[in-house]
């Protein structure tokens, strides 16, 4: 199985609008087994997948939880969403109060993603594994969920808008990442995304920087009023607009991402 952080700092930069249709790509046109973890407070991830639906265990519960198989505890927590081949572990408001502190105080377990990973992967009987990726929706913050997605995760992908904050911010994100591969040494960076791509002269010159960086850097994904409107209807791109340029994009970035992990 493949773990995958979706991870920024920064908020605004279509972390959970990726997690989706990466997710959504993988299961209906590769036909892969996918988990969704949100990770974030604001529950994105949780009421495009889940509507209207109550959660008999969510992140924050792993997260909290100090009993013994932490992994099949959140694998148990797991629930089909709407859509065929991707499943979900859920996010409620509890995450706001889960800070890193709590990891230092054993009040929140970072290993917990991780050990969810492995049970997944551990087929004793022959049968095959319970998910071919798991893909961890990250909140704007360095926080317990966080720093669980990043114990756990084998790549992590970088949205960014290319805008002068947001590279600004990047040497922050790049650190904290350095700081994680000392305690997950397979983490690597995947691929930086940019999002919300448009032909404009700021926008291009930023790209060409980025990529003479040294980082690895995806295809960009284009802007387009369609990524809006699909969070109103609640369907992924490549249901609501599959002809779409950002549900063109997302398909070539999920293809690198596979081609990645090869």
């Amino acid at each position: 199985m493949h773990t995958v952080a979706i991870c920024n700092l920064k908020g605004g930069v279509a972390k959970t609008t990726t997690a989706i249709n990466a997710a959504a790509i993988l299961a209906a046109q590769h036909k892969q087994r996918v988990l969704i973890v949100d990770a974030d407070s604001q529950c994105n991830c949780t009421e495009f997948l889940q509507r209207d639906k109550m959660h008999p265990r969510t992140l924050g519960d792993v997260l909290r939880y100090r009993g013994n198989d932490a992994g099949a505890y959140a694998l148990a927590g797991t629930e089909h969403s709407r859509y065929a081949g991707i499943d979900i572990l859920a996010a409620d408001d509890s995450l706001m109060d889960l800070d890193l502190s709590k990891v230092e105080t054993g009040d929140a377990s970072a290993a917990c993603l991780r050990e969810l990973a492995a049970h997944a992967e551990a087929c004793p009987d022959g049968s095959p594994a319970s998910y071919d990726w798991m893909i961890v929706d990250c909140p704007p913050a360095f926080n317990a969920a966080s720093a669980a997605a990043l114990l756990a995760a084998d790549e992590v992908v970088i949205p960014i808008k290319l805008d002068a904050f947001s590279l600004r911010g990047m040497a922050n994100v790049m650190q904290q990442i350095r700081n994680m591969q000392r305690i997950n040494p397979k983490l690597r960076v995947a691929g930086i995304l940019p999002t919300m791509w448009y032909r404009s002269d700021n926008i291009v010159r930023a790209e060409h920087e980025l990529r003479a960086s040294g980082l690895p850097v995806f295809p960009h994904i284009r802007r387009t009023v369609k990524a809006d409107d699909m969070t109103f209807e609640q369907e992924p791109l490549i249901v609501c607009s599959p002809r779409s340029a950002a549900a063109v994009d997302y398909r070539h970035f999920v293809e690198c991402l596979i081609k990645g992990v090869q």
